[in-house]
């Protein structure tokens, strides 16, 4: 009678052993898919943001094109109005600021407001024309090594604009490109990139 009674409990005991090996390794899997999914989760947060990076980047690019487009009527505007573009899949919102727009005429220099009224738009026709197929061969690529370091301009052949690119995928990542760029007057090298650097979703 006794033996009988020490096998059953130590059935029970078996039992209860492998019920807690059991508890242990489902805790332990569970735990192991949330941090695969959370990892998951993460790399898909990176790509995207990666990705409109690329399609802010790509903006900035639009941009300067649309500033360089040979016909007038199809240039984009640089007086901050903002373009609404889909690329890629992602929302696109791109403005143009022009720096020399937003002199103060009673504290700015007379020569600086002088330069400034010489640059005629008709020159801008012609450099347009000029460059435009160098920008189109650069559409949508717009990289950090565009940053290098040129000889000087002359002064009176510059026009400077701020190019700000938000770029929002579906998932909701969202990445900023704000550029200042200027237009040199050179067809062979009609812009310059003077600084490139990621900024606060506006």
């Amino acid at each position: 009678m006794n033996g009988g009674t020490n096998r059953s409990g130590e059935r029970y005991l078996v039992l209860a052993v492998v019920v807690c090996v059991v508890a242990l390794l489902a805790t332990l899997a569970l735990r192991l898919v949330n941090e695969v999914r959370s990892d998951m989760l993460a790399a898909r947060g990176k790509i995207e943001r990666a990705r409109a990076r690329t399609v802010a980047d790509a903006g900035v690019s639009f941009a300067v094109l649309g500033m360089l487009y040979p016909a007038r009527d199809g240039r984009w505007r640089a007086d901050g109005t903002d373009q609404e573009l889909s690329f890629d899949g992602a929302s696109l919102r791109v403005r143009i600021e022009d720096e020399q727009a937003k002199l103060d005429l009673n504290v700015a220099p007379v020569i600086l407001l002088s330069e400034r009224q010489t640059v005629a738009s008709d020159g801008a026709d012609d450099l347009a024309a000029a460059s435009a197929s160098r920008c189109e061969s650069e559409r949508g690529v717009a990289r950090s090594d565009f940053l290098e370091v040129a000889d000087p301009v002359p002064q009176s052949s510059l026009r400077m604009f701020t190019v700000v690119a938000e770029a929002r995928m579906p998932g909701g990542a969202t990445f900023v490109r704000r550029a200042v760029v200027t237009l040199t007057g050179d067809a062979a090298s009609p812009y310059r990139f003077l600084t490139w650097e990621e900024q606060a979703a506006y």
